[in-house]
């Protein structure tokens, strides 16, 4: 269960300690859990719950976080995120350290219940999150929200429920584009990078027949046979992960005319343009060469930076 640091007995040193420690985890600000209990939508929702003033409705990443979409980018999820709660009627706001609050106008038909816990829909916060986060991170709050199973007409449907609102030139120009079978953030923050360059778009989650299975290839030009893939820590790291990988790649390179290049985030998020040279690099390449590769001349992996 979930608790309030200030409830427990304990100083905030001593709870930072339980924390460096690995016995507890901070959800938010002043709501902690053991860390070796289960995450569900039933925690998530009684630790919202204790921060989440009457009348308030759940809103934007954390409305994301109860419907099991979890957004925080990277470099945050070592900081406490706030709770997102917004009042729907005039004068309505959360006073509270760790809540960002206000007034949101909306009506019923975007407010459902979690557990007990009011939160705007997935297609409303969908919308919201289009709208309201910077670029990158909203493209990939859109392709996690079609992946989640909200429909793609519905979206596009939505869009022009926000005209004059703040973002809508945003969400208009991405609720087109968006993908569901995008499989991961980085994976759609690649893809939107790789549009703003102007190259041929491609294609999210390609299939390629293995032995006995189908692979997935992260974003590929099938008519170049070209694609690129990326690494996170999360589910690359472990040796198993790396071998997996490694065993994968060579039977492509080996037996498909398939050039993948492979990308991690020191690459990707590294505030410079080298994913987008490596990508002008890499194309340019593929061009050249994939006479020969459909021809059967022998396929190679490029290393990844």
């Amino acid at each position: 269960m979930p608790f309030m640091g200030r409830a427990s007995g304990l100083n905030p040193r001593q709870l930072q300690m339980l924390v460096d420690s690995g016995h507890l985890r901070r959800l938010f600000r002043e709501v902690y859990v053991g860390a070796d209990t289960p995450d569900t939508l039933g925690l998530r929702a009684r630790a919202v719950a204790m921060v989440l003033a009457p009348g308030a409705v759940v809103t934007d990443v954390t409305a994301a976080w109860l419907h099991g979409i979890d957004l925080l980018p990277a470099r945050d999820l070592d900081q406490v995120p706030d709770v997102h709660a917004f009042h729907t009627g005039k004068g309505g706001f959360v006073a509270r350290s760790g809540v960002t609050s206000g007034q949101r106008m909306m009506p019923d038909s975007d407010i459902t219940e979690l557990e007990g816990v009011p939160v705007t829909t997935l297609l409303r916060t969908a919308c919201d999150l289009g709208r309201l986060l910077w670029r990158e991170r909203a493209f990939a709050a859109l392709d996690a929200f079609l992946h989640a199973g909200v429909d793609k007409d519905d979206l596009l449907l939505s869009v022009e429920r926000f005209r004059g609102m703040r973002g809508v030139c945003q969400l208009r120009a991405f609720a087109p584009l968006a993908d569901g079978r995008a499989d991961s953030p980085p994976e759609s923050i690649m893809r939107l990078r790789w549009l703003d360059t102007g190259l041929p778009a491609p294609e999210p989650q390609v299939p390629v027949d293995g032995p006995g299975t189908t692979w997935f290839l992260d974003l590929g030009l099938e008519g170049l046979y070209y694609a690129m893939e990326y690494d996170g820590e999360e589910f690359h790291s472990r040796e198993c992960d790396v071998e997996h990988d490694r065993e994968r790649r060579e039977w492509m390179r080996d037996n498909t005319p398939w050039v993948i290049e492979v990308i991690d985030k020191h690459t990707l998020f590294n505030g410079t343009n080298t994913y987008e040279h490596k990508l002008r690099r890499g194309i340019t390449e593929a061009r050249r060469t994939v006479a020969n590769r459909v021809r059967g001349r022998r396929w190679f992996i490029m290393p990844g930076e």
